[in-house]
């Protein structure tokens, strides 16, 4: 059964709301990428986003569901690689907030878990699922052939076509009509994260 999910910066000057999610249509992992970790760390955030191994956990579902619901204003974006993921965040407390592509082409929108406020806990799986995968481990984290890791991808694969099919980019609050981001990207090299 679809529910949203409430969102909000530390400070709640942001908040957004991600309507109709339902488990089939979401996908949960914990990623462990340099980027990630830079992101944390360059917005001073690592304490309250990173887990233990420095990894960050993201739900990923379309942007038709996103909505921000009040202080967009204090929306920014940054970018740690010249092609890389837009990272939007807070400026009014340095709240990561979701991740998306650099373009409405591949429409997806990953959401920080530390933005989510409602729901909570075991209701939060039942909402999402489960953790399907840690994602990018560092070599000494991994053991074996990462199945899961491999599973998750097949997976947001299946949903970023069948969001692409729906036209679900065109739906994204990230990105204006002709599919420009809404905010100017802040570059950030990863000397300075």
């Amino acid at each position: 059964m679809p529910q949203d999910l409430t969102l909000s910066c530390a400070c709640g000057k942001l908040t957004a709301t991600a309507t109709g999610v339902r488990r089939g249509g979401a996908n949960r992992c914990v990623c462990y990428c340099q980027f990630c970790q830079a992101y944390a760390r360059h917005l001073g955030q690592a304490e309250d986003v990173l887990d233990a191994e420095g990894g960050t956990e993201v739900m990923q579902f379309s942007p038709r569901h996103f909505r921000f619901t009040g202080g967009e204003e204090n929306l920014a974006c940054l970018r740690m690689t010249g092609k890389g993921a837009l990272r939007w965040y807070a400026k009014c407390c340095n709240t990561p907030i979701a991740n998306t592509a650099g373009s409405t082409k591949m429409p997806f929108v990953g959401v920080v878990r530390r933005a989510v406020t409602a729901p909570e806990g075991d209701a939060l799986t039942k909402v999402v699922g489960p953790i399907r995968a840690r994602i990018f481990l560092p070599p000494e984290m991994q053991q074996g052939k990462n199945w899961a890791q491999k599973r998750m991808m097949f997976r947001i694969l299946r949903l970023l076509m069948s969001w692409k099919l729906r036209g679900d980019g065109k739906r994204s609050p990230f990105f204006d009509a002709a599919g420009k981001p809404i905010r100017e990207i802040e570059r950030v090299r990863q000397a300075e994260a």
